[in-house]
């Protein structure tokens, strides 16, 4: 059914002081909580500020207590690894600490192979010294081979120039006694101002002497026979018409043909027709 306006304002009156009335109820109340909470609240900071600082000695207490046990740990530590450090040097130094003896089995191992190794390179350099010089020592003996053979070649070429210098005198130069004695027959007839040249002949005779000393005797030679041929002249020979006989110190030049310097016999004859020089050493034939 309807409802008037009336009505509807004063029921909300009533409504709206019901709920005045019990707001102000439950503030009343609230406030009263409020003040009992803050009663509490004190009590109880003051019993946390007791606990706390009770609290706080025990771990001040706590924390020196560490402190000390640590000075204590340390210094024990510190003398432990003292002694320990000390045991390892005494260790060391007799020899026994394993810390040591394997690196120095390592050291040792390596010195033995770097002395095999220097020991074989030593050996090794030795032996080619070694071959250097019985190469360099080869080397010289062959160079000293050449070099003697090089000089017993040249002087056999110059000895065999020598010979067949000699070889051409020989054909050139040969002393014919029988035409000598001719030539001189023939000269005594024609008189002293006329002469023939003289023909040389003789064997081929090869002296161990230089050329100056053969050119010397060959000089000698020459002027011993000019001194018998000008003797011979003057009628210190038998008569005229024969041949000249040849002396006791001419025996030696005797016979149709004789070579320069045959004998030891053909030099005391040459020194005893140049009138005291002395003879020439007979070389080899």
């Amino acid at each position: 059914m309807p409802v008037k306006n009336g009505d509807s304002d004063g029921e909300g009156d009533v409504s709206g002081a019901e709920s005045e009335r019990s707001n102000s109820s439950q503030g009343r109340d609230s406030s009263d909580e409020e003040e009992n909470n803050e009663c509490d609240s004190d009590d109880s900071s003051e019993m946390d500020v007791c606990e706390i600082e009770r609290i706080r000695a025990e771990h001040i207490e706590d924390m020196l207590s560490l402190e000390r046990q640590f000075n204590t740990l340390r210094e024990q530590y510190y003398f432990e690894r003292i002694a320990w450090i000390e045991s390892q040097l005494a260790e060391v130094r007799s020899g026994r600490s394993e810390e040591y003896v394997h690196p120095q089995r390592d050291l040792d191992k390596v010195y033995r192979t770097r002395i095999e190794v220097a020991d074989v390179l030593r050996r090794f350099r030795l032996q080619n010294i070694e071959h250097k010089f019985l190469s360099e020592e080869q080397a010289c003996v062959q160079h000293l081979e050449s070099e003697k053979h090089m000089v017993g070649e040249n002087l056999r070429e110059e000895l065999e120039e020598r010979i067949r210098r000699l070889e051409e005198d020989r054909h050139n130069v040969d002393i014919s006694w029988a035409d000598w004695g001719t030539d001189k027959r023939q000269s005594k007839v024609r008189g002293p101002g006329r002469k023939k040249a003289v023909t040389v002949t003789g064997p081929y005779v090869v002296y161990m002497l230089r050329e100056e000393d053969i050119m010397e005797d060959w000089t000698i030679i020459r002027k011993a026979l000019k001194r018998t041929s000008t003797a011979s002249t003057t009628g210190a020979g038998p008569a005229q018409g024969g041949p000249v006989p040849p002396t006791s110190g001419t025996s030696a030049l005797a016979g149709p043909t004789v070579g320069i310097g045959m004998s030891m016999g053909m030099g005391m004859g040459l020194s005893a027709l140049s009138g005291g020089v002395p003879a020439m050493a007979a070389g080899s034939v």
